[in-house]
């Protein structure tokens, strides 16, 4: 009834259980180690994950801020350019108006200048008409005093 197989298999047994004894508190030990280091993982990278989501949210504070600053400055420079312009525009319309005004007096003495010139040229022709029509009824010594005082007189009264 008892054979040899019959207690080696009992021995066998009784190395399995009592080897499992001693490796489970050693796989127990292992997996609590294991155990904890995942856990202290997580709660490391929770702490990591809530920093992140401070400084994102500094950042985003921050860059509401910039983007205030920003358009702050924005319509300042806005602003300065349009006084710059209304500052320009009424120098710009005084120069305009300064530089017409010297241009019509330029063309006034243009004018007048002209007027004198041609005043002048309308009493040489006219005089020497006159000349050429006095000299034909006239000797030549009385033309040449004739036209000569003639002369004098009128140079006299245009300068």
């Amino acid at each position: 009834m008892y054979n040899e197989s019959f207690f080696i298999l009992i021995a066998f047994i009784c190395f399995i259980v009592f080897a499992f004894k001693g490796i489970k508190g050693f796989a127990y030990k292992y997996l609590d180690e294991y155990a904890s280091s995942v856990l202290k993982t997580i709660t490391e990278s929770e702490a990591i994950k809530e920093e992140a989501e401070s400084e994102l949210q500094a950042v985003k504070v921050r860059a509401e801020q910039i983007s205030a600053e920003a358009s702050m400055l924005i319509s300042e420079a806005k602003e300065e350019a349009e006084r710059i312009i209304e500052a320009t525009k009424g120098s710009i319309e005084d120069l305009l108006h300064n530089k017409t005004q010297h241009m019509l007096a330029r063309i006034s003495r243009y004018e007048e200048q002209i007027h004198s010139e041609i005043k002048t040229e309308l009493i040489t022709h006219v005089l020497r008409n006159v000349e050429a029509h006095l000299s034909s009824q006239v000797t030549q010594k009385a033309n040449s005093e004739i036209v000569a005082s003639s002369l004098d007189a009128v140079k006299k009264v245009i300068h």
